[in-house]
């Protein structure tokens, strides 16, 4: 069964904010260890290098609160 239920009553923004550093936090972990297994091995690990620094990145804007707004807005779509 899915965590996911698209009935549940909405989280407060902080405790988005916070799941989804901890999941960007997971998936680069992940790409740490992929990145590592491939060099082993000798598969190129160019595209998974990229998404590291694109999870940095990530992580850098949601710990400075460039990405606040996001989180706090009544319409998600509305991206500034």
């Amino acid at each position: 069964m899915a965590l996911f239920d698209a009935e549940a009553e909405a989280v407060s923004a902080a405790a988005a904010l916070k799941a989804s550093e901890a999941f960007v936090r997971r998936c680069r972990d992940w790409a740490e260890a992929e990145i590592a297994r491939r060099r082993l091995v000798g598969k190129a690990t160019g595209e998974w290098e990229s998404y590291l620094r694109f999870t940095d990145h990530t992580l850098a804007e949601l710990r400075d609160g460039r990405l606040d707004s996001w989180f706090e807005q009544d319409h998600p779509g509305d991206v500034r």
